[in-house]
């Protein structure tokens, strides 16, 4: 399985509304769209920047199926003109991607309902001895084991193809809300062991200060698709 995650900067006026009718149009891809298993998206509740106002999910089946996608006439003709800006019907400025094929990944509760699904993209700073970044691996792939508001999660290293990123990681996971990410925040863990690998006044810090970060709220999993 490929996933896309996309982080939206939507056009100056462009409405609320109007972004759910994209959302709207990329829920219809998979019927459409041989090997498109999902696609989905929403308003990012914890944005810092415009960059991150927005994300959208897509699951494909495979590489194969993600150049289905692209050439398909589904995207050709409802999608891409919404992201194209240089299309006058665009909603979208500019957005970000990362493809990913998880690492590691455990979905306990499949059947969540009315939830959160967030997402953290990073970049390791380059010159990081890779003994470093593997033990930081270790430490993010350990918190569901010490955090019980962690549901379904995956962790992943960028892929850069079919897209070029400078991001290195993924680290996906679905809470139950506003809540329970802020059990996650206070964890002894999160910020004991974790956030040190983050924070620049730790000589151990690894992580590019610059990051894709949100959650938004979705009926039913998105990191459980099958």
């Amino acid at each position: 399985m490929l996933r896309r995650v996309m982080f939206l900067k939507p056009r100056d006026g462009v409405t609320e509304q109007q972004m759910d009718g994209l959302f709207r149009a990329c829920q219809e891809a998979p019927r459409h769209i041989p090997g498109v298993v999902g696609m989905q998206g929403g308003k990012n509740l914890i944005a810092r920047v415009p960059e991150d106002a927005y994300m959208v999910d897509t699951l494909y089946r495979d590489l194969a199926a993600y150049e289905t996608y692209r050439h398909h006439p589904y995207h050709e003709e409802a999608l891409k003109p919404l992201f194209n800006r240089a299309d006058p019907r665009s909603l979208v400025e500019s957005y970000d991607a990362v493809f990913y094929e998880p690492l590691r990944e455990e979905f306990p509760q499949p059947d969540m309902k009315n939830l959160l699904r967030r997402s953290l993209i990073v970049r390791i700073e380059p010159g990081t001895p890779p003994e470093q970044t593997l033990q930081w691996e270790k430490h993010i792939m350990e918190m569901p084991r010490h955090i019980p508001a962690i549901r379904n999660w995956a962790f992943a290293r960028v892929m850069q193809t079919p897209r070029p990123s400078v991001w290195t990681h993924a680290w996906e996971m679905e809470i139950q809300d506003a809540d329970a990410f802020r059990q996650y925040l206070d964890s002894p863990f999160h910020w004991g062991v974790v956030d040190r690998w983050f924070d620049p006044e730790w000589p151990m810090r690894i992580v590019a200060p610059r990051f894709l970060h949100g959650y938004y709220k979705t009926p039913a999993t998105v990191l459980g698709w099958r």
